[in-house]
């Protein structure tokens, strides 16, 4: 212990330094205790931060030391600087009570400020190694973002080129054909002019025959323009009837069902008359029976990859000039500023109220009609010609599509922004359709084909499917539950309550959708899925709006299609098909209540129809605009 104290007397200044390992060998107590034994062989004199805290401590505690020097008791002395030391290595932190609790003592609060400033410590360190692997996982995501681009560009190429090669080809042999074919008859009339008289005799006889019937059948078609005419001259005056109404009453619901309804009426005389123009074309030309199916079947093709590779085509454009956005480095704080700005707002949207959602909207539509925002109390304004306005818009629609894939109940939220934004600001639906295309091309509806120069990823890619942090596929699951996720945004979106002048992408494009779906071929467990998502979202809307035809469209499905999807559905992927069973046996349980005379269809749609629907007046540009944020 002689060691101790001697070693303390040569410390500099003679001043008490507490060490950390004491704790750890066991000899705190034992230190403590020899240096309270030996005070009267110790000069310790105090550092000046002992000195200020014995000044505050108490008066007496300074004359002590003074004392000191003219021979003034040492022990005392040397008390009060323990007592000193006893303060001094108690943290800032701890409590007055603590730190004056006698049974608490040195040991106990050096432990604590140990362990404290080890716990600093790991968390800095902590805090440093989720940094660095934030950089290296945005770093890994955009290489994976940038290679599934490109395949994506990959293949819009390609299928550009084999577009145009396949128009090409088709010109090339119908001018080959036209060649071919006007020689041969020409030589044929000259060659067997006097043989085959008889043949033009029959010939000439069959013509009359076809005339006289072309003649009747103008007749008819005369007629049934007239009644087709008087039809459409009362369904005008009923919709003119309407829309006078609706000036005085104009959130009168009944009265806008019947005048959408009799817009349809009006759109179903017009889809009449067209087809009656092509009534006699089949009777004058029976040869061309063969050309004009299998032009049908080319064209349905040809309308889905067609609306595919156009929008796809803008995307690549609009991209381009937001990368030059991006190359800028002069834009980059603004470019931080505003993916922030934009991505606070998206993932904020909730299912607080509708005053929540107004205020997200207000706040959108500034950045994209206004074309400012505010960011750390600056008003900052974006433009077209630095590209910022197109960087903002891409940001917004990825971001979007982002949380509707990953966020479950969250489409009938984010639906009604998207179509404010979308009537407002065209730019903005045009892009968030083509990435929604990109995404999720089944909502056109498109089912891409494998052509030759591709690989399995890159088919797979262009599907719908995406790499994963390792560069890997994702699991058919993943997929499955993107694709319904966005399939029920879609829906959400055509299903919203806008007046149908205004709204940009109605629930015409949902009927248009859901015939072509039922005119295919089913494709395993994606038909189920998509049809799933889809009726779920919508078809309280297609009851309102096409009432016994939608009826006929849920018997089909029921009965007729349901079958051709069960027939190619293996055992083990069947789990989407029960789930679907189970929405059509729900549906056809309330559709069941219907009556003859239509007099519930609104009370059996508005059972159809799903929780959470934001109320009609949310839409209306009294509502959005009555304050301006």
């Amino acid at each position: 212990m002689s060691t101790i104290v001697e070693a303390l007397k040569q410390t500099k200044k003679g001043q008490l330094k507490y060490d950390c390992n004491w704790k750890e060998e066991g000899r705190t107590e034992e230190i403590v205790n020899s240096v309270k034994q030996n005070l009267a062989t110790l000069n310790l004199s105090p550092s000046t931060k002992i000195q200020l805290a014995l000044s505050n401590k108490s008066q007496p505690s300074s004359s002590t030391i003074n004392s000191n020097k003219n021979g003034v008791d040492n022990n005392h002395h040397h008390e009060t600087l323990i007592d000193s030391l006893d303060h001094l290595i108690i943290d800032d932190n701890v409590d007055d009570e603590r730190s004056n609790d006698p049974n608490f003592s040195i040991t106990d609060i050096e432990l604590k400020n140990y362990e404290k400033q080890k716990k600093i410590e790991v968390i800095q360190r902590l805090e440093q190694q989720q940094r660095k692997w934030n950089e290296k996982n945005e770093s890994m995501m955009k290489k994976y973002e940038d290679q599934m681009r490109m395949i994506q560009k990959k293949y819009l190429l390609e299928s550009m080129r084999f577009q145009k090669k396949y128009d090409e080809e088709i010109q090339q042999l119908q001018e080959e054909l036209d060649n071919s074919i006007r020689p041969q008859s020409i030589s044929s009339v000259s060659a067997n002019d006097d043989i085959n008289n008889e043949n033009k005799k029959r010939n000439l006889k069959l013509k009359e025959i076809e005339e006289k019937h072309r003649i009747l059948l103008k007749e008819k078609q005369n007629e049934l323009r007239m009644q087709i005419n008087v039809s459409k001259e009362k369904i005008n005056n009923s919709i003119r009837m309407f829309d006078d109404c609706l000036k005085e009453f104009p959130n009168d619901d009944d009265l806008n069902h019947q005048r959408n309804i009799a817009k349809l009426l009006e759109q179903d005389i017009e889809s009449i008359e067209s087809n009656n123009e092509m009534i006699v074309q089949p009777v004058i030309n029976n040869n061309n029976a063969d050309n004009a199916q299998e032009n049908i079947v080319k064209n349905k093709f040809q309308s889905s990859h067609n609306i595919y590779i156009e929008y796809q085509s803008k995307l690549l454009k609009f991209e381009n000039l937001c990368q030059q956005f991006q190359d800028n480095e002069l834009k980059k704080p603004l470019r931080t500023a505003l993916q922030l700005y934009v991505r606070s707002i998206i993932n904020t949207i909730s299912n607080i109220s509708v005053e929540h959602l107004r205020e997200k909207v207000s706040r959108l539509l500034n950045l994209f009609g206004q074309k400012y925002f505010e960011h750390r109390g600056k008003k900052i304004h974006i433009s077209d010609t630095d590209y910022s306005y197109h960087f903002a818009i891409n940001t917004a629609v990825r971001i979007i599509l982002t949380v509707a894939s990953k966020q479950q109940n969250i489409s009938l939220k984010l639906a009604p922004v998207i179509i404010i934004l979308w009537a407002n600001v065209p730019m903005f639906g045009d892009i968030f359709l083509s990435h929604l295309y990109l995404h999720c091309p089944y909502v056109i509806p498109y089912f891409p084909t494998r052509t030759m120069n591709q690989n399995e990823i890159e088919y797979t890619i262009v599907c719908g499917y995406q790499l994963d942090k390792n560069g890997q596929l994702e699991k058919e699951e993943t997929f499955q539950s993107r694709m319904f996720s966005l399939m029920e945004l879609y829906s959400s979106i055509i299903q919203c309550n806008m007046p149908v002048e205004e709204h940009p992408h109605n629930i015409q494009y949902g009927w248009k959708w859901l015939a072509m779906i039922l005119n295919d071929q089913p494709y395993d467990q994606l038909t189920a899925l998509l049809l799933d998502a889809f009726l779920s979202m919508s078809s309280h809307k297609m009851l309102s709006i096409y009432g016994r035809q939608f009826l006929k469209l849920f018997h089909f499905i029921q009965t007729n299609f349901i079958r051709k999807i069960e027939t190619i559905t293996s055992k083990e992927s069947r789990q989407t098909l029960m789930k679907f069973k189970s929405l059509l046996e729900n549906m056809d349980e309330k559709l069941s209540q219907l009556n003859n005379n239509n007099m519930n269809v609104e009370r059996i749609a508005k059972e159809l129809s799903p929780n959470g629907l934001v109320p009609n007046y949310f839409f209306t540009k009294s509502y959005i605009f009555m304050s301006k944020r």
